[in-house]
C-alpha cells in the first residue's frame, strides 16, 4: 500500500501519495504528479478557491518531503486526543456544536502528545483513571484562524477508563453531550462526524 497523508479541507481532501497503485484506480478525484515545492502555491490556491474536486491527489517519490513542505503553507498547531473505551466494551464519543467528535485539544507549552491527550479527554468529558495504550495514526485539517491559515496535526491514541465512567461534558467549548456507544450503534453516529474521526475508527478496526 502506498504511504500517504491525507489533509482535510472540512469535508474535501488533499491526499500526498507516494504510488498510483491499484487501490487509487478506484477512487474519484483529480490526480496531478509532484514536481517541485513550487506545484503547492499553484494548488493550494486552485483547491480552495474551487468547490471541486472533492478529493485531489498529488504523487510524488518522498511523501515525507511533499508533507513538509505543505505544511510550511500554514500556521501548525499540534492537538491529541483519545479513542476512549469503558470496562463493558462501549467507546467514548462527544457531540461538540452538533457533530459526533472525539475528545481532542491543543498541545500546552513543551506538553508531550500522551499527555495532551489525557488532559483533553479529562477536560472535555469530567473522566479520570485513564490509561493509554497505543498510538492510532494522527490526522491533519485546515482551518481559518482570523487571518492564518491553520493546519492542525493530531495525535490519536487507545485509551481505557478504570472505574466509574460517568461523564460530564464540558459545556463552555460547546460539548453538548459525552456519551458510551456500544460497537453496533457505531455506524449510527458516525453517520453525523467528521471524515477525520471515521479515519480513527478505521485505525482501530471499528469500522
Amino acid at each position: 500500500m502506498a504511504k500517504e497523508y491525507i489533509v482535510y479541507f472540512n469535508s474535501r481532501k488533499i491526499v500526498l501519495t507516494s504510488e498510483f497503485d491499484s487501490p487509487y484506480k478506484n477512487r474519484e478525484g483529480l490526480f496531478v504528479q509532484y514536481q517541485s515545492p513550487d506545484d503547492f502555491t499553484k494548488i493550494l490556491v486552485f483547491f480552495q478557491s474551487s468547490v471541486y474536486p472533492q478529493s485531489l491527489y498529488v504523487m510524488g517519490e518522498d511523501v515525507v518531503a511533499m508533507m513538509k513542505t505543505l505544511s510550511s503553507h500554514f500556521v501548525s498547531i499540534m492537538a491529541a486526543g483519545g479513542l476512549v473505551k469503558n470496562k463493558k466494551g462501549e467507546f467514548l464519543l462527544i457531540k461538540r456544536n452538533g457533530i459526533w467528535d472525539l475528545p481532542k485539544g491543543k498541545g500546552e507549552g513543551n506538553e508531550e502528545p500522551e499527555a495532551t491527550a489525557i488532559r483533553e479527554v479529562e477536560e472535555e468529558c469530567g473522566l479520570s483513571r485513564l490509561s493509554i495504550g497505543k498510538h492510532l495514526l494522527n490526522t491533519y485539517h485546515t482551518y481559518w484562524l482570523g487571518e492564518q491559515r491553520v493546519l492542525k496535526q493530531v495525535f490519536w491514541y487507545y485509551m481505557d477508563v478504570k472505574g466509574d465512567a460517568k461523564t460530564t461534558p464540558q459545556l463552555d467549548e460547546g460539548i453538548t453531550d459525552a456519551i458510551w456507544v456500544n460497537s453496533d450503534d457505531l455506524p449510527g453516529v458516525l453517520a453525523n462526524t467528521y471524515e477525520s474521526i471515521k479515519e480513527v475508527f478505521r485505525a482501530a478496526g471499528l469500522v
